[in-house]
């Protein structure tokens, strides 16, 4: 609505509100399983579409200085788009030397897209442009702080909500705003409540 205001002063806008589904309880089952799958660790959380917009590259290169001071952390990069494209993040990641800690799930639903939600300390968007973000949603409804970049719509939102954070689209910023989250429990709780 804002967009289209700025366009056409004076429009007329009605704003829907999106269906995002809360999670509900997983099981510690599941969990558990997912934990095997995975490995030990804070779970740092990418889910979307695999694409140039999307920044990955950004947050792969954030990996290396997270784990200077979080050596056990796991990227977890759930999504899919064009193999070309996830081979050449997949290739990315091999020639930083971080692909140990980098899980690649290709695209989760359902079940297993709750159980990963519940299992993220910090969830990560780097995008350079959404015009809103359905995923960042999810996440909040699940109350995972989310570290995200200016171009994410509800960017503001998040941050005058008190649930996450807004940092430059590059990897030392990206990787700042999950330690901001990483390194105090107290901080990422009171940002998982916000949520």
């Amino acid at each position: 609505a804002i967009e289209v205001e700025a366009v056409c002063p004076g429009a007329r806008t009605v704003v829907v509100p999106l269906s995002i589904r809360s999670v509900e309880s997983v099981s510690r089952t599941a969990v558990a399983a997912l934990r095997t799958e995975l490995g030990e660790g804070p779970v740092v959380l990418f889910l979307s579409r695999l694409d140039p917009k999307k920044n990955v590259e950004t947050l792969l290169r954030s990996i290396e200085h997270v784990v200077k001071f979080q050596s056990d952390a796991l990227f977890v990069i759930a999504g899919s788009g064009d193999e070309a494209y996830a081979r050449s993040l997949q290739t990315l990641a091999s020639e930083l030397g971080v692909e140990r800690h980098t899980r690649w799930l290709g695209y989760v639903e359902g079940d297993r897209k709750a159980t990963l939600l519940a299992t993220a300390r910090v969830f990560v968007l780097p995008s350079f442009a959404e015009n809103f973000g359905i995923a960042v949603g999810e996440a909040l409804a699940a109350g995972v702080p989310c570290v995200v970049t200016p171009g994410v719509a509800i960017a503001e939102d998040i941050v005058t909500a008190g649930a996450g954070v807004v940092v430059d689209a590059n990897a030392t910023a990206v990787a700042a705003g999950i330690l901001h989250f990483l390194r105090s429990d107290e901080v990422r709780e009171n940002a998982s409540y916000a949520a």
